[in-house]
């Protein structure tokens, strides 16, 4: 019981880093910085985030076709924008899986819906669990270098293994979704497995490469994004490349479950990162913030979104269940 209050209040943690981060902070020199910020740069960088949802859902609607699951890329805009949203105010944005109504309404099995869902998930996380550990190896120096030829000949080993053995890589699946699913759903769950299943072995290398190239290519424009606003408070001495990788960590270390919308993770890590460059922090506070404003305009899109294509409440919080059964 302690346990589960623990998880629950878990958010707190960020917050309480947000607050130690701010005890630190000139409230004088961080007031300047807001006074000085340059708008135009500020608002084409926020313009951006349209284009981002919108490549992010072509590249959902591309996996959904491979699958002949068939909708126009208007309906799936509208759909991967509410999820966004919502994944938004849910730790590791875990709510992002709420597409999966979206696809159910349409009468998908749960196992088909999983599919492109899931994949469209991996893809961001795998692009920031490879450019986040790169990022660290970058940032920790010279001996780092060593770990990362270390984990590339062990994630290599591993990754023939699952090459050649494809059927071991199907149990380990169905193993890891056999502890998280309880007992008593296990059994409408091996329908809905095989489903899973079937489709991934619908995607082959030439849907993989694409759908990788489309992941880069919506997360070069985020890091345009946040150059702009960098930009726009005079981060002047900060090279793209280093600002890309400081973003990435601190948006993997945000995915925590220990702090709502990256608050407090995201300010006391970008200070981690940052601050080597004898960058002034009130900025760094006030670039986070920044990120944080665009989480906002996220969160708009997703409710007018809403408008045009609604999913009731009660569909969206069941999703777990639904998962399950």
């Amino acid at each position: 019981m302690e346990m589960k209050s623990l998880k629950k209040y878990s958010f707190l943690i960020g917050f309480f880093l947000l607050i130690f981060v701010i005890y630190r902070l000139n409230l004088e020199t961080l007031l300047l910085a807001f006074k000085k910020i340059n708008y135009p740069l500020l608002i084409l960088g926020l313009l951006l985030t349209p284009f981002v949802i919108l490549i992010k859902s072509w590249r959902w609607n591309y996996l959904k076709k491979n699958q002949d699951i068939n909708y126009r890329l208007t309906d799936s805009i509208l759909m991967y924008s509410v999820a966004a949203a919502i994944g938004l105010l849910t730790p590791g944005r875990i709510g992002e899986v709420s597409k999966i109504a979206y696809l159910k309404n349409d009468r998908c099995s749960t196992g088909q819906s999983l599919v492109s869902v899931v994949m469209d998930r991996l893809l961001d996380l795998f692009f920031l669990m490879f450019f986040g550990y790169l990022g660290i190896i970058f940032f920790f120096g010279f001996f780092e270098k060593i770990t990362l030829i270390y984990s590339i000949i062990i994630f290599s080993i591993i990754g023939l293994v699952f090459i050649i053995k494809k059927r071991l890589y199907y149990k380990l699946i169905k193993r890891i979704f056999a502890i998280i699913i309880p007992l008593k759903y296990q059994k409408s769950w091996q329908t809905n497995f095989s489903d899973f299943l079937n489709g991934i072995k619908i995607y082959n290398k030439k849907v993989y490469f694409y759908s990788l190239f489309i992941t880069l290519l919506a997360w070069l424009i985020y890091y345009l994004q946040i150059y702009l606003f960098a930009k726009s408070i005079w981060l002047i001495k900060v090279p793209f490349l280093y600002l890309a990788i400081a973003v990435t960590v601190s948006g993997f270390i945000s995915l925590l479950p220990i702090s709502f919308l990256g608050i407090g993770t995201r300010e006391t890590t970008l200070m981690l990162l940052l601050s080597p460059l004898a960058i002034n922090p009130e900025r760094i506070i006030l670039l986070s913030e920044l990120i944080l404003l665009d989480f906002l305009v996220v969160g708009v899109i997703g409710v007018i979104s809403w408008i045009f294509k609604p999913l009731p409440l009660a569909q969206i919080f069941s999703t777990k269940t639904t998962i399950k059964s």
